[in-house]
Parts: structure tokens; C-alpha cells; sequence
């Protein structure tokens, strides 16, 4: 349908009252109201489906003014749309995944190494002795105490004495853990 100016007209869609929303299937506003502030509170949206986009989308074509029906390219475009993020949806998923996998390889790299780390008591400097995953993030065994990968700030070489400054703790070659105040070598 086009106006006097020779542009289409787009007609506004309408909003679902609540009866219509529970004859789909889909919560009520309110519900979806209280959904959306629990998930902006604990940062995680899992957002609506695909099955829930083509329900909505039904009703919008089934509700809609018949004397002023919305175009098939405003159909697709919004398909279109959903498709593209619900593809990025997955790439996003992929690469935290991918990321994982490589903190958690970088971690097993660290097998058998000795290294200092920020630990409970202070500096620790030990052999990671094993690599264990806790709650997404790779855990260091070193000694007695389990340090997060992120808190390794030196890996050392071979025979390379380490120092440390202030208050800490050494875990020796037997995986006992020393602790040490000033600075002084360990080893």
C-alpha cells in the first residue's frame, strides 16, 4: 500500500495482551517483567527460543490489521534477524569455550614446573603438583595449597632460585610449604 508520497506505509505491531500471550503459551507481562529483572540481576539471559520468536510472530501476523497488513519483507527482515543473533549467539559460546580449553591447557603446561603464586598465606613457590578445574577456572595444586592459574606471577626455570618479599611460604621438592618473612632466597 503506498501514500501519497509514493513511500510504503508500515503499519505499528501490536502489542499481546496478556490473554492472547497465555492462548501461545507465553508468559504474561508481569511474569515477563519479573523474568527479565531476575535475569539482569544474576547476569545470565537465556533469552526467547526460536520456537517462542515463531509463536510471537504468528501472533502478530494473526492480530493483525486487516486493512493495513504488514509486508513479507518485514517478515523476513525479522527472521533475518533473529537468525543473525542467534548465530552470534553460538560464536559467542564457541569462543568461551575455546577459551577455557586454552586457560586449561596453559594450566597443564605448568605440570611438574616449579612457580610463585599469590596463595592464601602470602607468596607460595612450588611444583604444581596437579591442575584441577573449579567452577570454570583452573586451580594449581602447589604443595598443600590450591592456587588459581590467574594468581601464578613467575614460572622458574630449572635450578633457579627464587626470592620473595614481605611474608609467604616455600613448598619444597617433598611438597612440604614453608613460610618466610623478608626477603630471602627459597629453595
Amino acid at each position: 500500500m503506498l501514500n501519497g508520497s509514493g513511500l510504503g506505509t508500515v503499519a505499528k505491531p501490536k502489542l499481546l495482551d496478556d490473554a492472547t500471550r497465555a492462548k501461545l503459551g507465553l508468559p504474561s507481562t508481569a511474569a515477563t517483567s519479573a523474568a527479565k529483572a531476575k535475569q539482569s540481576l544474576d547476569g545470565t539471559a537465556n533469552g526467547l527460543g526460536k520456537d517462542d520468536f515463531m509463536k510471537l510472530l504468528l501472533a502478530q501476523m494473526g492480530n493483525q490489521d486487516p486493512m493495513k497488513p504488514m509486508e513479507d519483507k518485514e517478515f523476513i527482515a525479522q527472521l533475518a534477524q533473529f537468525n543473525s543473533l542467534e548465530q552470534m549467539q553460538q560464536v559467542n559460546k564457541g569462543i568461551q569455550e575455546l577459551a577455557t580449553a586454552q586457560q586449561m591447557t596453559d594450566a597443564n603446561l605448568l605440570l611438574g614446573r616449579q612457580v610463585q603464586a599469590f596463595g592464601a598465606e602470602g607468596v607460595i613457590t612450588g611444583e604444581v603438583r596437579a591442575v584441577t578445574m573449579v567452577s570454570g577456572k583452573p586451580m594449581l595444586r602447589i604443595g598443600t595449597e590450591e592456587v588459581a592459574l590467574s594468581d601464578v606471577s613467575r614460572i622458574l626455570m630449572p635450578g633457579e632460585p627464587a626470592t620473595v618479599s614481605g611474608t609467604g611460604s616455600s613448598s619444597s621438592s617433598n611438597g612440604s610449604t614453608t613460610t618466610t618473612q623478608g626477603t630471602a632466597p627459597i629453595g
